[in-house]
């Protein structure tokens, strides 16, 4: 939509804000506010002024999972994706997508916070505002990315909007695809492959992503993490706060049979289980149980809007029995029993993850370094698909096509495209192709491998060191951990281009004397159902590793496994552990 007409709706909508709600008494029920149709709890009350809302700026932004800035002495900013709105607190002018468009109400400080106008703020970024007052309630919905899913594949993207046009690229499963353009009736839509290339895919197959909860406020809390189980559920990775488990309060109480409920002026709640009533506030240590004053070990959090208490007060205090496991570092609230968290496993560490958020579902092990043999090839690809043009000419080189171990039997001086090398590299896992790619984009497989590691530390693999592009290891002692590989994998799961080299069955690229046939060495993409990747591996020092993902019902999960004995342990561990992560994904408070 150009800059104008955004400007022009925007204004519109800032005149409809919640017309006709009457003025908050002192004794009025609280404004509601749901986001994504989660409830939303803030630390401050909404204020409603001229019939406009007003919410606390952080706290509200941090829920959609906007960015913040701030700015002295007045300054506010916030991005969420492609949009950013700016406004100085007490002018009724705003900056949105760098234009000017003026305010009814203005940011303001009330009670030393900063408080903003809540519809021209959320539709400014791209959201949606409705209002019912009847009920009092306002529901935010932030609009997806302008993406696709492939829901039925693997899929063509072609030249052209045509079933005869040219094959772009193929893609599997889950695959997620930026839309340059649809017409209404249209049997296609125009999509953006990495690169700038513009391709076209059969609406058929696809399906426009919807609305996902906003998890991203509370990952980075997530990162020193423990498990919870509570009703025979598992409610997922919860955060260890100074060696306090805090465990979500609505989720888990509706878990055990209770509710979660305001109280009073709206930023205190309340709840209730088997006839005691909880009434607590964020940030304070003082609670009331059934009316009569209580302290709380610690006081409860509120993050990105949601409440967090730690489970020890849950416990003692809804009078709910509370228990520890050390082995899988897993909080029980209620009896035992149902869903597990984190399964047995013969392997010495893995990890599940959702594709789509980041957000990990289950783990053991996943920060001990350790081997990963030819999962190592998953980076080699990604920077392979970043950096370098899949129609390149490759000339193949004596040192290339003598490595050791599992290969395409490249010949010296043989030329193959980057493309025909990709599928070599991860349908087979040739060596001989892994050091072909990396003297062809950086000069030497050592001047690749700092690549390689420049590439991990960017996305937040910290405990990753990579020495070869293929993962051989007689020699050198490179290592990364589960986690790490899961945060390397995610960055190639969200690129199509990555996806095309990892799933077919089969593929034929041409030899010096005839066509090679590549045989996926992935029994875990042969074999499971949905199955979308990614790679597998063996060293002696490494043991059996794989990375495999999977899509069922619209959602994605990833695993890394690493260090299994044999061969038919790991996959037989690896199609157990996957089916449970799709168990994990839809009881998951973050997901679900």
């Amino acid at each position: 939509m150009p800059i104008r007409n955004k400007v022009a709706a925007l204004l519109a909508a800032t005149a409809l804000l919640v017309n006709g709600a009457p003025a908050l008494a002192a004794d009025a029920q609280p404004l509601s506010l749901y986001v994504n149709e989660r409830e939303l709890y803030l630390p401050q009350t909404p204020i409603l002024q001229n019939d406009r809302v007003l919410v606390p700026m952080r706290a509200y932004l941090e829920s959609l999972g906007a960015e913040v800035g701030w700015e002295p002495p007045n300054l506010v900013t916030a991005t969420l994706g492609e949009r950013t709105v700016s406004l100085r607190i007490g002018e009724m002018t705003a900056q949105v997508d760098g234009q000017e468009v003026p305010l009814d109400v203005p940011a303001q400080l009330i009670a030393d916070r900063t408080y903003i106008p809540l519809r021209f703020l959320s539709e400014g970024l791209g959201a949606e505002v409705g209002y019912d007052g009847a009920t009092r309630t306002v529901t935010v919905k932030t609009q997806p990315p302008g993406q696709l899913e492939v829901i039925d594949g693997p899929l063509n993207v072609r030249q052209e909007p045509s079933t005869s046009a040219p094959i772009l690229t193929t893609v599997p499963l889950g695959t997620r695809l930026d839309i340059l353009s649809e017409e209404p009736g249209s049997e296609w839509t125009e999509v953006a492959l990495p690169g700038g290339v513009r391709g076209w895919v059969a609406n058929r197959y696809t399906r426009t992503l919807d609305t996902q909860p906003v998890v991203q406020p509370l990952l980075h809390l997530l990162e020193d993490r423990v498990y919870l189980q509570a009703g025979g559920r598992c409610i997922g990775a919860v955060p260890l706060v100074n060696s306090l488990t805090f465990v979500p309060l609505v989720e888990t109480v509706k878990a055990l049979g209770g509710s979660v409920s305001r109280a009073g002026d709206g930023t205190a709640i309340a709840a209730e289980l088997g006839g005691r009533r909880l009434v607590l506030t964020p940030d304070s240590t003082n609670a009331t149980l059934n009316d009569e004053p209580v302290p709380l070990t610690a006081a409860p959090l509120l993050v990105g809007g949601r409440p967090l208490v730690a489970a020890r007060d849950v416990a003692d205090l809804l009078g709910v029995p509370l228990s520890w496991s050390d082995a899988t570092r897993t909080a029980t609230l209620g009896s035992a029993g149902g869903t597990t968290c984190v399964p047995d496993v013969a392997a010495p560490a893995f990890i599940l993850v959702d594709v789509a958020t980041g957000a990990v579902l289950s783990e053991h092990n996943a920060r001990t370094p350790r081997a990963i043999a030819s999962t190592t090839k998953i980076m080699t690809a990604l920077l392979a698909v970043e950096q370098g043009d899949p129609d390149a000419v490759v000339t193949v080189s004596w040192n290339a096509a003598n490595q050791p171990g599992t290969s395409v039997y490249l010949r010296s001086g043989e030329q193959r495209t980057l493309r025909e090398l990709l599928y070599g590299l991860m349908l087979v896992s040739g060596n001989d192709a892994a050091v072909a790619i990396a003297e062809h984009l950086a000069g030497s497989e050592e001047a690749f491998a700092q690549r390689m590691n420049w590439r991990a530390a960017e996305l937040g693999a910290h405990d990753t060191y990579f020495v070869t592009s293929s993962g051989l290891d007689d020699w050198v002692d490179p290592y990364s951990t589960a986690e790490d590989l899961a945060i390397i994998s995610l960055a190639g799961l969200h690129n199509p281009l990555f996806r095309s080299y990892m799933y077919p069955p089969q593929w034929t690229i041409p030899g010096p004397f005839g066509n090679r046939l590549l045989t996926n060495s992935n029994l875990f993409v042969l074999r499971y159902p949905g199955a979308t990747g990614v790679k597998n591996g063996w060293t002696e020092k490494a043991g059996y590793t794989l990375v495999a993902s999977a899509w069922r019902d619209g959602r994605e999960v990833l695993l890394v496994l690493l260090g299994a004995e044999s061969r038919s342990g790991l996959y037989s561990e690896a199609y157990s552990l996957m089916d449970h992560g799709f168990v994990l994904a839809d009881q998951s408070w973050l997901l679900k």
